[in-house]
């Protein structure tokens, strides 16, 4: 199927329509907001280019892994070990939800740690998921897929339901974050946490040839990512990146917001963020593009180790050595 691209007039965020060109090549076009900085493709693929894309191409192309019946137990391990890692970075290290939604929970790799690791035994699973081979998967493995769209009207059945809802390295997939943001907060219980994570577009660890790409459709700060929440009716109780490993990811738990409040919208991060990326690629075009590759490899490399280390600390400072029950 041709992919067929559409081009929006206003900003998503603030709903302005003046922006700047960022980046390009080929078919690929960002710009950024003047007005709140949000930074997105556009034009992009349409949705039913983008539905067709996720159900079966991006796995062949993107992860051609998640059909594979071993799954590695220390990646099982590691995913526990991030959820509750962050828990406890927020104070909730005793927080044990009863209804879990995982949007986007692919094959339910994730699903099936949190099962077999928190320690309430009545909690219950669903998820989200566009793929055809996942979504059986996760019907396999027990879990109620609810939507194969998250832009879709899940949310009205769901009112209110779910104590934990994670959107790992999905939403910059969206074509409307918005959208699926009050999605998710009208689905949240009134206790109840959002746990996100997203590229960090402030902080880099790839070269913007390759941090831009087609599957992509809006890249988020701080400062976007705060304004998208309150937008969606959701209060931020923790946005960080880890500087030290984890610097190409943004990190967030929210809950719904008790009254409206409105985004306050700095051009200032519209300044802040055409001048990085105006930097980074005065940088990448100062050296060849394949030297550039050679050091980021050799960071990457370096990263490993840390990352292990932190993982491993982790585990044995909360005796998470193997999937034993949360308390």
């Amino acid at each position: 199927m041709k992919k067929q691209f559409i081009k929006e007039n206003k900003c998503l965020l603030c709903e302005n329509k003046s922006s700047k060109e960022l980046f390009k090549k080929k078919n690929l076009f960002v710009e950024i907001c003047k007005n709140c900085g949000m930074i997105r493709l556009n034009p992009h693929w349409d949705k039913n280019s983008y539905n067709e894309y996720y159900k079966e191409e991006y796995d062949e192309t993107i992860r051609p892994q998640i059909s594979s019946k071993k799954i590695d137990e220390e990646l099982r391990k590691n995913r526990v070990v991030e959820i509750f890692m962050t828990f406890k970075k927020a104070g909730l290290k005793n927080f044990v939800p009863k209804n879990i939604l995982d949007i986007g929970a692919g094959n339910g790799l994730d699903l099936e740690c949190l099962k077999n690791s928190i320690s309430n035994q009545n909690s219950s699973f669903f998820a989200i998921e566009p793929s055809d081979f996942c979504s059986k998967e996760l019907s396999k493995k027990g879990f109620k897929v609810i939507s194969r769209d998250a832009e879709d009207n899940w949310d009205k059945k769901y009112k209110n339901s779910f104590d934990y809802i994670s959107i790992k390295n999905v939403l910059e997939h969206m074509l409307n974050p918005l959208k699926v943001m009050k999605k998710i907060s009208n689905s949240l219980t009134d206790d109840g946490l959002v746990y996100i994570s997203v590229p960090n577009m402030s902080n880099l660890d790839f070269p913007l040839n390759i941090s831009f790409e087609i599957q992509h459709t809006y890249y988020f700060t701080k400062k976007t990512m705060e304004d998208l929440l309150i937008k969606s009716g959701l209060t931020p109780v923790l946005i960080w990146d880890d500087n030290k490993v984890f610097s190409r990811l943004l990190y967030v738990i929210a809950k719904k917001s008790k009254s409206k409040i409105n985004p306050r919208f700095s051009k200032e991060e519209y300044g802040k963020m055409e001048k990085f990326i105006s930097s980074q690629l005065n940088k990448e075009r100062k050296k060849s593009f394949k030297s550039y590759m050679i050091f980021y490899r050799i960071k990457e490399k370096l990263l490993v180790p840390m990352k292990i280390f932190r993982i491993w600390l982790f585990r044995k400072r909360f005796k998470l050595n193997g999937l034993k029950k949360f308390k």
